[in-house]
């Protein structure tokens, strides 16, 4: 088989970026979910750019089935490998985003409400958007794609893999930890401020952030009692109303969700930080210095 040059920069060739170039090339537009992969591919004459573990000059870097099986200055590959000449270019691992907002057309904030955990960011993935594809050619193979910063507690984020070109699910990063975005300061201010709403100061984000992990633990309590009622055989127990909301904030305090925070000034950190003891302190439960708050 003819070696074929990849068609990327000059400068820069990510690993994936190879693989998702030859699955996009065999799509016809919108038509195949499903494209078949070279089932082996060796990338060979680059500098590799290993990131933890130094740099390889003249190297290779055999893929099997879509995933990187060897590298190093020669690999074990079939003699019927396709062979990708990277000579004269840079190998590197993809870049991972990890505050993106891309792929969510205009629905990156929802701003009705200072408290918005129960938003989930996957519902407004736009699979299709050709932003993907654009940083893709950038090296970015890895998106964490985060609510916006207008609520103090905003919604719930996805992870992507840039695999342009593919059905949604399969742009989901499998088993990815779960992750919720905060903010705090001057963009919230400036959203409710403007409204003459709460919370439009510092201090009216973190009374907001204070009075929905107060009503979060006292959901979590009246669920606990309603279990603890049911596993002592209580037919007559009645269920709390399930909430969405505060379900969501329940897990952060679980360690559940982890929580990515956007501030302005350190003193916000400290607060949030302190807010988040003071939850623990407050409620043996919650296990110690999780994920969550």
């Amino acid at each position: 088989m003819a070696r074929r040059v990849c068609p990327v920069p000059a400068m820069l060739l990510c690993f994936v970026l190879s693989l998702v170039s030859m699955v996009f090339a065999q799509q016809t537009e919108g038509q195949q979910p499903h494209p078949s992969f070279q089932n082996d591919v060796v990338i060979k004459g680059g500098t590799i750019l290993t990131v933890t573990h130094g740099k390889i000059e003249n190297g290779s870097i055999y893929i099997h089935n879509g995933k990187i099986a060897e590298v190093g200055a020669s690999v074990k590959a079939p003699a019927n490998a396709r062979v990708i000449d990277a000579t004269g270019k840079f190998v590197m691992p993809g870049l991972i985003d990890s505050h993106s907002h891309i792929a969510l057309d205009d629905d990156v904030n929802e701003p009705t409400s200072p408290v918005t955990p129960h938003m989930m960011m996957l519902d407004a993935f736009d699979y299709s958007d050709k932003a993907i594809y654009r940083a893709l050619a950038g090296g970015v193979t890895t998106s964490l794609l985060l609510h916006g910063s207008a609520n103090m507690i905003g919604g719930q984020a996805v992870v992507i893999k840039h695999k342009y070109g593919l059905g949604r699910d399969e742009l989901i990063f499998p088993g990815a930890p779960q992750s919720i975005k905060f903010a705090s300061g001057e963009n919230p201010k400036r959203v409710y401020g403007s409204r003459n709403q709460l919370p439009a100061t510092r201090m009216g984000n973190f009374e907001v952030m204070r009075a929905s992990f107060i009503e979060a633990r006292e959901y979590m309590r009246q669920w606990d009692d309603y279990d603890a009622k049911v596993k002592k055989g209580d037919k007559e127990a009645t269920p709390p109303k399930k909430d969405l909301k505060l379900e969501a904030l329940a897990d952060v305090l679980r360690g559940k969700l982890l929580v990515q925070i956007h501030c302005y000034r350190a003193d916000e950190f400290l607060t949030e930080m302190a807010i988040g003891q003071g939850i623990r302190v407050q409620d043996s439960r919650l296990p110690p210095r999780t994920g969550g708050v």
